[in-house]
Protein backbone atom coordinates (compact mmCIF):
# COMPACT_ATOMS: atom_id res chain seq x y z
CA UNK A 1 0.00 0.00 0.00
CA UNK A 2 2.64 2.73 0.48
CA UNK A 3 4.41 1.71 -2.91
CA UNK A 4 0.91 2.91 -3.99
CA UNK A 5 0.82 5.91 -2.30
CA UNK A 6 4.69 7.28 -3.34
CA UNK A 7 3.89 5.85 -7.27
CA UNK A 8 0.62 8.00 -6.74
CA UNK A 9 3.06 11.24 -4.98
CA UNK A 10 5.78 10.35 -7.62
CA UNK A 11 2.74 10.99 -10.32
CA UNK A 12 1.52 13.71 -9.37
CA UNK A 13 5.20 15.52 -8.60
CA UNK A 14 5.53 14.99 -12.43
CA UNK A 15 2.41 16.28 -13.78
CA UNK A 16 2.99 19.47 -11.29
CA UNK A 17 6.19 19.54 -12.60
CA UNK A 18 5.60 19.64 -16.44
CA UNK A 19 2.68 21.88 -15.71
CA UNK A 20 5.12 24.57 -14.04
CA UNK A 21 7.61 24.22 -16.73
CA UNK A 22 4.74 24.36 -18.99
CA UNK A 23 3.75 27.62 -17.62
CA UNK A 24 7.24 29.55 -18.04
CA UNK A 25 7.63 28.14 -21.76
CA UNK A 26 4.70 30.26 -22.54
CA UNK A 27 6.12 32.84 -20.80
CA UNK A 28 9.54 32.08 -22.62
CA UNK A 29 7.74 31.95 -25.64
CA UNK A 30 5.79 35.09 -25.10
CA UNK A 31 8.93 37.12 -24.38
CA UNK A 32 11.14 35.64 -27.33
CA UNK A 33 13.39 33.90 -25.08
CA UNK A 34 14.49 31.63 -27.92
CA UNK A 35 15.74 28.49 -28.11
CA UNK A 36 15.08 28.25 -23.99
CA UNK A 37 11.18 28.60 -24.08
CA UNK A 38 11.50 25.82 -26.32
CA UNK A 39 13.75 23.80 -23.71
CA UNK A 40 11.23 24.88 -21.00
CA UNK A 41 8.58 23.37 -23.09
CA UNK A 42 10.35 19.81 -24.52
CA UNK A 43 11.04 19.62 -20.49
CA UNK A 44 7.16 20.08 -19.83
CA UNK A 45 6.38 17.56 -22.57
CA UNK A 46 8.81 15.05 -20.46
CA UNK A 47 7.31 15.57 -17.43
CA UNK A 48 3.79 15.15 -18.84
CA UNK A 49 5.05 12.01 -20.45
CA UNK A 50 7.02 10.60 -17.35
CA UNK A 51 3.88 11.64 -14.87
CA UNK A 52 1.79 8.53 -16.72
CA UNK A 53 4.90 6.09 -17.17
CA UNK A 54 5.57 5.62 -12.95
CA UNK A 55 4.18 2.13 -13.61
CA UNK A 56 7.89 1.94 -14.64
CA UNK A 57 9.94 1.71 -11.89
CA UNK A 58 12.75 4.83 -11.71
CA UNK A 59 15.84 3.15 -13.70
CA UNK A 60 13.02 2.91 -16.58
CA UNK A 61 11.76 5.99 -17.03
CA UNK A 62 15.87 7.40 -16.40
CA UNK A 63 17.26 4.99 -19.25
CA UNK A 64 14.68 6.98 -21.52
CA UNK A 65 16.44 9.92 -20.64
CA UNK A 66 15.50 13.91 -22.05
CA UNK A 67 14.15 11.71 -25.63
CA UNK A 68 10.81 12.40 -26.49
CA UNK A 69 10.72 9.89 -29.08
CA UNK A 70 11.31 7.59 -26.72
CA UNK A 71 8.88 8.55 -24.11
CA UNK A 72 5.89 9.43 -26.57
CA UNK A 73 5.21 5.58 -28.06
CA UNK A 74 5.36 4.20 -24.06
CA UNK A 75 2.82 7.26 -23.02
CA UNK A 76 0.48 6.16 -26.45
CA UNK A 77 1.17 2.23 -25.20
CA UNK A 78 0.20 2.83 -22.00
CA UNK A 79 -2.85 4.39 -22.68
CA UNK A 80 -3.66 2.46 -25.24
CA UNK A 81 -3.72 5.29 -27.68
CA UNK A 82 -1.88 5.10 -30.44
CA UNK A 83 -3.75 6.15 -33.31
CA UNK A 84 -5.80 8.68 -31.36
CA UNK A 85 -3.01 10.72 -30.63
CA UNK A 86 -0.74 10.10 -33.99
CA UNK A 87 -1.95 13.39 -35.03
CA UNK A 88 0.99 15.02 -32.20
CA UNK A 89 4.13 12.62 -33.49
CA UNK A 90 5.23 15.78 -36.06
CA UNK A 91 4.86 18.34 -32.72
CA UNK A 92 6.48 15.88 -30.50
CA UNK A 93 9.63 15.12 -33.34
CA UNK A 94 9.96 19.24 -33.68
CA UNK A 95 9.99 19.93 -30.02
CA UNK A 96 12.44 16.95 -29.55
CA UNK A 97 14.99 18.23 -31.86
CA UNK A 98 15.44 21.79 -29.37
CA UNK A 99 17.23 18.68 -26.90
CA UNK A 100 20.17 18.92 -29.35
CA UNK A 101 20.44 22.59 -28.58
CA UNK A 102 20.03 22.32 -24.98
CA UNK A 103 23.65 23.60 -24.65
CA UNK A 104 25.38 26.43 -26.25
CA UNK A 105 28.32 24.19 -27.36
CA UNK A 106 26.39 22.56 -30.22
CA UNK A 107 24.78 25.35 -31.16
CA UNK A 108 27.79 26.97 -31.90
CA UNK A 109 29.31 24.55 -33.89
CA UNK A 110 26.68 23.67 -36.37
CA UNK A 111 24.67 27.03 -35.76
CA UNK A 112 20.55 27.22 -36.48
CA UNK A 113 17.55 28.51 -37.73
CA UNK A 114 14.68 28.70 -35.66
CA UNK A 115 11.09 29.55 -36.30
CA UNK A 116 8.46 30.20 -33.31
CA UNK A 117 5.19 30.89 -33.86
CA UNK A 118 2.14 32.02 -31.35
CA UNK A 119 -0.74 29.40 -33.81
CA UNK A 120 -0.70 25.63 -34.71
CA UNK A 121 1.95 25.01 -37.51
CA UNK A 122 0.17 24.87 -41.06
CA UNK A 123 1.81 22.16 -43.53
CA UNK A 124 3.20 24.99 -45.38
CA UNK A 125 5.68 26.39 -42.42
CA UNK A 126 6.46 22.58 -41.64
CA UNK A 127 7.81 21.69 -44.90
CA UNK A 128 9.68 25.00 -45.81
CA UNK A 129 13.76 24.30 -45.71
CA UNK A 130 15.68 27.05 -47.04
CA UNK A 131 18.46 24.76 -49.51
CA UNK A 132 20.62 28.49 -49.03
CA UNK A 133 21.05 27.59 -45.73
CA UNK A 134 23.13 24.52 -43.94
CA UNK A 135 22.59 25.19 -40.41
CA UNK A 136 19.55 23.08 -38.27
CA UNK A 137 15.91 23.84 -38.79
CA UNK A 138 14.10 24.33 -35.20
CA UNK A 139 10.82 24.70 -35.42
CA UNK A 140 8.12 25.57 -32.24
CA UNK A 141 4.53 26.17 -32.95
CA UNK A 142 2.94 27.10 -29.50
CA UNK A 143 -0.40 26.28 -30.56
CA UNK A 144 0.78 23.30 -31.44
CA UNK A 145 2.39 22.46 -28.18
CA UNK A 146 -0.98 23.46 -25.87
CA UNK A 147 -2.72 21.09 -28.17
CA UNK A 148 -0.58 18.54 -27.34
CA UNK A 149 -0.99 19.69 -23.35
CA UNK A 150 -4.52 19.22 -23.39
CA UNK A 151 -4.25 15.76 -25.36
CA UNK A 152 -2.11 13.88 -23.08
CA UNK A 153 -3.99 15.97 -19.20
CA UNK A 154 -7.08 14.82 -21.14
CA UNK A 155 -5.95 11.21 -21.75
CA UNK A 156 -4.65 10.60 -18.10
CA UNK A 157 -8.07 12.24 -16.67
CA UNK A 158 -6.31 15.31 -15.56
CA UNK A 159 -7.95 19.41 -15.18
CA UNK A 160 -5.25 21.73 -15.57
CA UNK A 161 -6.39 23.33 -12.27
CA UNK A 162 -4.87 20.99 -10.58
CA UNK A 163 -1.77 21.76 -11.65
CA UNK A 164 -2.06 25.37 -11.37
CA UNK A 165 0.68 26.38 -8.75
CA UNK A 166 -1.37 29.85 -7.22
CA UNK A 167 -4.68 31.18 -8.25
CA UNK A 168 -3.89 34.67 -7.30
CA UNK A 169 -0.60 34.88 -9.09
CA UNK A 170 -1.27 36.95 -12.20
CA UNK A 171 1.41 36.48 -14.03
CA UNK A 172 1.23 32.72 -14.58
CA UNK A 173 -2.92 33.32 -15.02
CA UNK A 174 -1.74 36.15 -17.90
CA UNK A 175 0.93 33.65 -19.39
CA UNK A 176 -1.73 30.68 -19.31
CA UNK A 177 -4.33 32.47 -21.05
CA UNK A 178 -1.87 34.22 -23.81
CA UNK A 179 -2.97 33.10 -27.35
CA UNK A 180 -4.07 29.74 -25.85
CA UNK A 181 -6.77 28.42 -27.64
CA UNK A 182 -6.65 24.92 -25.88
CA UNK A 183 -6.49 25.13 -21.91
CA UNK A 184 -8.00 27.01 -19.53
CA UNK A 185 -8.85 27.00 -16.33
Amino acid sequence: MAQEADADTVRMNFFGFGFQYYLAGRYAVAAQLLPVAANFLHHAIEMLLKGELTHLDEKQRRSMGHDLTKLWPAYKKKIAAEDTLASFDPVIERLDKFEEIRYPDEMESTGMHCTFALGKATPIETNVQNSERSEPVYQLFLGDIDALVKAILDKCGLRPIAYYPNSQNTHASTYLRYENQDISL
